[in-house]
């Protein structure tokens, strides 16, 4: 895949027209090779989407995750109505936000993916360590409990989905 690509509006490190000239060069580049975007939006949706939109036709589909969501439901409508899958990492095992656990617990299992952000964004019991991609298991565990799941339809959903957007 091509990732992470995006815009963060969180660290500025370059201005909003040099981030949003270097999205439109990498989307150009994942289309051109075919390959699924892994998207880094931070503070950035209002943005994002009419850039999104700028590549996204009929004839040419965006395969992609939302890398690190924690964003608003109207951003998980938007990503699901274009397909893109919504991805969980550790944050979902501490966030405070209500809004967020809601989110996590709502998804549809069809529209989630997991992920580290290793070496950040630990999960809970693991807080304090260097992310490592064995701690998946321990957001996973997390979402099974506060969707009352097993782990096993949990892990089975979310590796099917990641190996359908990654081939």
């Amino acid at each position: 895949g091509i990732g992470e690509i995006g815009l963060d509006y969180f660290y500025s490190p370059s201005t909003r027209q040099q981030q949003a000239a270097a999205l439109e060069s990498q989307f150009q580049l994942a289309l051109d090779l075919g390959l699924p975007i892994i998207f880094h939006v931070r503070d950035a949706f209002g943005d994002f989407w009419p850039i999104f939109s700028n590549f996204s036709s009929n004839s040419q589909k965006i395969r992609g995750v939302l890398h690190s969501f924690t964003d608003s439901q109207k951003n998980v409508d938007k990503a699901r109505a274009h397909n893109l899958l919504i991805g969980v990492n550790g944050i979902a095992t501490f966030t405070k936000d209500e809004h967020q656990k809601n989110m996590y617990k709502n998804l549809p299992l069809s529209s989630m993916i997991l992920e580290t952000d290793a070496p950040y964004l630990t999960p809970v019991p693991e807080r304090g360590k260097i992310n490592e991609p064995v701690y998946v298991r321990r957001v996973a565990e997390y979402i099974a409990a506060l969707r009352a799941v097993s782990v096993e339809e949990i892990i089975a959903a979310t590796t099917h989905n990641a190996t359908r957007l990654f081939n």
